[in-house]
């Protein structure tokens, strides 16, 4: 409501309105215009590739240790104290983790973290945890005589905290870039299980006593810290392309910036759910729904694995399967996008996975492994349609949460499906660990603990009186 002044007054008060306004005008400027010149042009093909490499590198950089840790299970198995038990102990602790996801939540929601602040941070803990990692792996804690791995679990808790939390961090600061970089950035999530999954074969992961693997734990996280960062470059290359933006995200960014209202010249402005149509807000709490279910099925299958695998090549395998096979699932998500023909054939899709889970679960639980057929080759077969289901599903959902929100939505709506996919994660993983821990699933030998040849380092500690 303009103030009841005299004339004078009046004209000075419009003037320095006028100089507001122009102001505001010149800020708007600066994005707007630009991103109503790639909506009409769009960036020449060769930036979108460059553009596409470098967000593959991009999610390549914040789980690379943790897939490297994974990676290395075969040699904790054989080498640590709790033997097939590390593998769902680590992975628990990558779990428990998103407590720093949920802490970034409520954080950013009351004062948003600077991508750059947030990027940067996890990069920079991946690099110090991957070193920490080279000379702490085989370091042990004694209590009550049991010979407990503490620093190796404090690590991958660690670990997991970057991991877990940059899948929000990053799909948010990828939903101001065009849809394709979503893509793109998922199957960089996925191909962060490559390199480790290559390294393996190089090092011999998986030998079985009495060979021994090319080169140790120790160099192995060495060259993960030296890989995270050069991965890690790729932000700075990132940054200054701001052709290769969304312009409704440019848009919808700027409008966060001065209030939507003043912006759009609306009074109906705000954040609330409650102001976007119903049909919207109820689809974006289904994909988000189907996002926790899927990935309880995706996060149970790996501690289960060791209990299907019956030799130590055969984990290594398998491990690298679910490192790399994601980035299957995510590049078919992008290309055949048969998800976007009926809003029920997400839930087909869920339900396909789930079917191929409940048969890979009975194989591994000691009461029904002997009702089904269990062949190496089928237990393959069957993780591998599961493994790039898992994939297609995840992206899946990506995607059609930026198609079906409104475009002020879409980096929220990003976070919270991160958000809901270590939710799922994490209720997978205690399930799982507590079949683990109640002796539930099948014991084979995988030929390990017959002989150590490497002694980890134990620190005892007496327990309470």
């Amino acid at each position: 409501m303009e103030p009841d002044l005299s004339p004078e007054l009046n004209r000075a008060y419009v003037g320095y309105r006028s100089n507001e306004d122009a102001e505001r005008e010149r800020e708007m400027s600066r994005l707007l215009p630009r991103a109503s010149q790639n909506a009409s042009g769009g960036p020449g093909k060769a930036l979108v590739v460059y553009g596409y490499f470098l967000f593959i590198c991009l999610g390549i950089a914040p789980q690379l240790l943790q897939n490297a840790m994974f990676s290395q299970t075969p040699i904790f198995i054989r080498e640590l104290a709790e033997h097939k038990a590390i593998t769902t102990h680590i992975v628990a602790a990558f779990m428990l983790a998103n407590l720093f996801a949920v802490l970034y939540l409520i954080i950013n929601a009351i004062k948003p973290i600077p991508d750059y602040f947030a990027m940067t941070t996890v990069f920079g803990v991946s690099i110090a945890c991957s070193i920490l990692c080279a000379f702490f792996w085989d370091k042990a804690i004694v209590i009550d005589g049991t010979r407990v791995s503490l620093p190796l679990l404090a690590l991958a808790f660690l670990a997991g905290a970057v991991g877990n939390t940059s899948v929000m961090i990053f799909f948010g600061f990828a939903s101001y870039y065009r849809e394709i970089f979503t893509s793109a950035l998922s199957a960089g999530f996925g191909l962060s299980g490559l390199i480790p999954s290559i390294l393996t074969f190089v090092q011999n992961t998986g030998a079985d006593p009495p060979a021994q693997p090319v080169f140790g734990a120790t160099i192995w996280f060495l060259l993960t810290a030296i890989l995270v960062v050069i991965f890690s470059l790729s932000f700075c290359f990132i940054q200054p392309l701001t052709s290769l933006q969304d312009p409704e995200q440019v848009k919808a960014k700027h409008e966060r910036k001065y209030g939507i209202s003043e912006v759009l010249g609306s009074s109906s402005g705000g954040d609330s759910l409650s102001a976007y149509p119903k049909p919207m807000v109820h689809r974006i709490f289904e994909l988000l729904v189907l996002m926790v279910l899927s990935s309880v099925l995706t996060f149970w299958i790996p501690g289960a694995a060791p209990f299907l695998i019956e030799t130590g090549p055969s984990l290594v395998w398998f491990n690298n399967m679910f490192l790399v096979l994601p980035t299957l699932g995510a590049f078919l998500a992008g290309l055949v996008q048969i998800y976007r023909v009926h809003r029920a054939v997400p839930w087909i899709c869920l339900i396909f996975q789930a079917l191929v889970f409940i048969y890979i679960l009975l194989m591994a639980l000691t009461a029904t492994r002997s009702i089904f057929f269990v062949a190496q080759w089928l237990v393959f077969t069957l993780c591998f349609l599961f493994i790039v289901l898992g994939g297609y599903n995840t992206t899946m959902i990506y995607l059609l949460l930026r198609q079906d929100a409104d475009y002020k939505l879409v980096q929220r709506t990003q976070r919270w499906a991160g958000f809901a996919f270590q939710v799922g994660g994490t209720i997978g993983i205690v399930i799982n660990l507590a079949l683990v821990h109640a002796g539930a699933y099948w014991q084979g030998d995988m030929n390990h603990g017959r002989q150590h040849h490497h002694s980890p380092s134990t620190i005892a500690i007496p327990s309470a009186p």
